[in-house]
Parts: structure tokens; sequence; C-alpha cells
């Protein structure tokens, strides 16, 4: 219940000329000042606060109440995470994969002397062309290798180094014996077959793929996460058209582009927004042969528009009515934070005036701005805050 003072009564013919003219200077120059500067001022003359009044007694009857909650104010809509370039190729060298010095295989009825030794492939999958080379010291019948159990050689060698042996990929598996035999001598029991081999090697060609697949890592924060509205990745590849394979990009657990995209050409893709995180998300590119330079890249966040905090109250004809004979709207703002900064625009019916505090509550009061029937409030941020609570009342003079 407010409670105010009547005004007393001026007489006398001379005082009501003065304060007609008086008056008459106020509106005119009302009228030519800005708008804004004129708002100020409205708002000012609008407040009932002359302790001359006589008592008023009114009648509080709530014509909107609600609670807003966050207001957020977006300074950029747009938030782009530059990344660093990556370089994805491979590189294929010859390497030795095992050396013996020596081995020593011989048949004879009494004395039979067979050889094995063992290698491991850590990379099967990357290893091709691999041969096996040595020099024969002495030679005499039929010499057997196998790997696996499979055979690759069985013919006679004469002294020398031989051409080299290749072994099917086939025949390999991460774990692999050798072995070494001769043929019998037969009927000629008097004879005896044997090898000497020296400077035994076994080589392949090996493909390094680590550097076929690169990775970036960038952290979005809990309000961009919550406004996310469109994602996109963009990047260059600059490669050779005809000499690179597919490219698979991948965002966190999603799946963003395998193909073979057009090089030196900027691509865009567009991304889910729930395939971001809150924090570290991991952007990971891979190619299966070739050579990749991904410059430019760039992932692009576009947020939702801040929250348009619009709402409406009624004024009937005998409120409008009683407005202008001492009944009043008052708007009230009840914040969570008695000590954060609100700054915001409120826009009554396009009449706009301003919100600037640090207390937990403010008032303002609303004649100036109404309009009989249908009023409308809209509140524009201009840093974030909370309102626990909106409302407007019309008192009524009793």
């Amino acid at each position: 219940m407010f409670n105010y003072k009547k005004r007393g009564q001026e007489t006398g013919t001379g005082a009501a000329v003065l304060v007609l003219i008086i008056a008459s200077l106020i509106i005119f120059y009302i009228m030519f000042i800005p708008a804004a500067e004129r708002n100020k001022i409205l708002d000012e003359d609008s407040d009932y606060s002359d302790d001359n009044d006589d008592a008023i007694d009114y009648i509080e009857i709530n014509l909107l109440e609600t609670t807003p909650g966050k207001v957020t104010f977006l300074k950029h809509k747009e938030v782009e995470h530059s990344l660093s370039s990556l370089n994805l190729f491979s590189s294929t060298s010859g390497n030795v994969i095992k050396e013996v010095n020596s081995v020593y295989v011989k048949n004879a009825v009494f004395d039979d002397k067979n050889a094995n030794f063992s290698f491991s492939i850590e990379d099967l999958e990357n290893t091709e062309n691999v041969l096996l080379t040595f020099q024969v010291g002495t030679g005499k019948g039929i010499l057997n290798i196998d790997i696996n159990d499979k055979e690759i050689l069985n013919t006679k060698l004469g002294v020398g180094l031989i051409n080299p042996i290749k072994i099917p990929v086939e025949f390999l598996s991460n774990d692999n014996i050798v072995k070494y035999s001769v043929s019998s001598v037969g009927v000629a029991f008097w004879k005896t077959n044997e090898y000497a081999l020296e400077k035994i090697k076994l080589t392949a060609d090996v493909t390094d793929v680590s550097t076929q697949v690169a990775e970036q890592s960038f952290i979005i924060d809990k309000f961009e996460k919550e406004n996310l509205e469109k994602v996109s990745l963009v990047y260059f590849p600059d490669c050779t058209t005809n000499q690179v394979g597919v490219l698979r990009i991948n965002l966190n657990n999603c799946k963003v582009f395998t193909g073979v995209p057009s090089c030196n050409e900027l691509k865009k893709h567009e991304v889910p927004t729930y395939c971001l995180n809150e924090g570290e998300n991991l952007l990971q590119m891979e190619s299966e042969k070739g050579h990749y330079l991904i410059d430019r890249i760039k992932v692009r966040n576009n947020l939702k528009q801040e929250r348009d905090l619009i709402y409406d109250f009624y004024i009937n004809d005998t409120q409008y009515k009683d407005i202008r004979r001492g009944s009043f709207v008052n708007m009230s703002l009840r914040f969570a934070d008695p000590e954060e900064e609100k700054n915001a625009k409120i826009i009554i019916n396009g009449k706009e005036t301003t919100l600037s505090t640090r207390e937990i509550d403010f008032d303002r009061k609303l004649n100036v701005y109404l309009s009989q029937g249908s009023n409308v409030i809209k509140i524009v941020p201009k840093n974030d805050f909370y309102i626990a609570e909106l409302k407007v009342d019309y008192f009524e003079r009793d």
C-alpha cells in the first residue's frame, strides 16, 4: 500500500498566470530536446515522491509476474578457432630386418645338420619387397630354404653371391622362422652334401605411416557449447591431384569427411552441433597415401541470438483513465546477485529507458510509457546477469 500527500492549491490570479507560463515553457522545452533526454526527464517526473503531498491510499493489482532467469549479452555472433597446419605424408625406406653371419648345413649317411633362424616384422601391413640374400662359400647338392614351412628355394647353387630371393608377403607373419637343409646323398653313401652360407641378410621396404595421421585440439567453454547454432570446418588442402589418396577427417567421434578433396581449393564442411564437447575437442585427419599439407584450418561456431525477453500486460479502459487521476503502474525487478553490475535497455511500447544498477532491486514508474490495452516490455541486456523476478503492478487510487 502506497501513501502520498495532496498538493496544496495556489491562490491568486497572478500566481495562476505565472504557473501557466512556467508550464508552457517546460512543455516547449521537452518537445524540442532529444528523445532519450526527454524520456529521462519524464521518468523522473513520473515518480510520486513529493513529501509535501497529503497521504493517499492505493490498492495494488498485479498485472504481470514472471521469472526471466539468466539474461545474456552476445558480443560476437561467431566464434572462430584457428588451428595450426597439419602435414600428412608417408615415407618408405629399405630396412635390414635380420642379419646372420653364417649358416652351415650338411647331409651325410651318418651325419645330418640343418639350420634355422627367426625374425619378426612389426608392421606387416606396411612391409613389402622382402628379399633374402647370402653368399655361398661351399656348395654341394640341392639347397632347400623354407619360410614358415613354405618353400622359397630348392636348387643347386654355385659358389659366390647369389641373386636376391624375393619372399612373397603372404608367406610372412609377425613372427617367422627360416629353415635351411640340403638334399640327401642317396645311394652314394660315401659322399657328403653341404652348404656353407655367409653374410645372410633379410631386407624389406617398410612404409612409415605414423605421419599420415595428425590431430589438433581446441577448447570451447560452457557458454559457447550451450549457444551453438551452427558449426563449420574450413581448411585448404595443399596437394597434387592424382598423387594423393583418400583423406579422412574426424571431429571427436563424428565423421566429417571421407574422400579425395579437390586439391588447392578452400573446403568447408558442416558439422552437427552435438559433435562438439564442452572443454577439449579433438580434430583428426588421416591420409591413405601421398602428401597433404592441410592449411588455414578453422572451426567456426555460429551462436544463437540472445534470448528475447519480451513480456506483455494489459491496461483496461478504467485503469488507463484513472492513471490520469493519480493511479500509476510500477515495474519492479529483483536480481540474484546484489553486487554484480546490471546494464540493459528497457523498451516499453517502443519507448526506451535504461537499467543500470548494482542493487538487488530496481523500480521504474511506467505511466509515461503506457497505452490503453496491450503493453509490451522488452529487455535488451548489455551484460550478463540474472533476473529472479519481474513484476508490473497497478496501484489504483483508493
